[in-house]
């Protein structure tokens, strides 16, 4: 006898019902340990890194990060014992890495300090080069914030390019990043996908946008921050869109509407 075997449902994300029960403490713990486990991998491979190195490139390495005046302060000479330079190199690299995400956790706090812009907004101009054809200038302003950003050249996409150099110069970007990294941990306990969402930089070395990865990319990571497209516009040699925090009390309402169309989903 044959058994029935039916297809397991799909597990659904409502974002919806995430946004509404956001806390900034949950998420900066959230981002406080992602930073910890990437530093203990980075220097992991520094470590393995240096010691893979052959004695004479190790220890050019060492003498190469100081001036002849820090050297001899340091007592680091050509003649230092290999193991001592292989762990100078290691502890230099480490500390390094350390004072990255020291650095990285003071712009997350610095962030968190003041709330969630409640608009963004996005204006792009293209100019034609004579070189390398139209590029864009992207001016970019969420709440008060103002960051601009351009990009020239070929072989990539410039528009996010520029957007990205653009919200580099304003710190509620790292808010809204660390946010989507956040909400992307929750969908990955109910869905058990683990990957992240694509166009942003998530580490030790920095929480940004990724530059040439195409704008829709960034339009949805903000999305997932808790913002919506309130207009969008592409006349002649420009672009432009507008967001909006979606207020609280119309959360609630966009996780009902979400929640009958998983339900249509099912039934088909």
């Amino acid at each position: 006898m044959t058994e029935n075997k039916t297809t397991p449902k799909k597990k659904h994300f409502n974002i919806f019902k995430a946004l509404m029960k956001l806390k900034d403490e949950a998420i900066l713990a959230f981002v406080e340990k992602e930073l910890k486990a990437d530093l203990k991998a980075v220097c992991d491979r520094e470590a393995k890194w240096v010691e893979q190195m052959d004695d004479e490139t190790a220890r050019k390495n060492l003498m190469g990060k100081f001036g002849k005046r820090e050297m001899k302060k340091r007592g680091i000479t050509p003649e230092l014992d290999i193991k001592q330079v292989r762990s100078m190199l290691t502890k230099i690299e480490q500390d390094s890495a350390e004072a990255d995400m020291n650095k990285t956790l003071s712009q997350v706090k610095a962030a968190f300090s003041k709330p969630m812009p409640d608009s963004i907004r996005v204006d792009e101009e293209w100019k034609k080069s004579r070189i390398w054809g139209p590029c864009p200038t992207v001016e970019v302003w969420m709440g008060g914030n103002y960051g601009k950003g351009h990009a020239s050249g070929c072989g990539y996409d410039k528009e996010s390019a520029a957007a990205a150099m653009a919200c580099s110069e304003i710190i509620d970007s790292v808010r809204i990043l660390s946010t989507c990294a956040y909400i992307d941990m929750l969908e990955s306990k109910v869905t058990g996908d683990k990957s992240r969402t694509y166009g942003y930089n998530f580490g030790i070395h920095g929480i940004s946008f990724e530059g040439g990865v195409g704008y829709n990319c960034h339009k949805n990571i903000i999305c997932r921050a808790g913002f919506e497209v309130t207009s969008e516009f592409h006349p002649k040699a420009a672009d432009g869109w507008r967001y909006r925090l979606i207020p609280a009390d119309m959360l609630p309402v966009k996780a009902k509407e979400l929640d009958r169309k998983f339900k249509k989903y099912d039934e088909i």
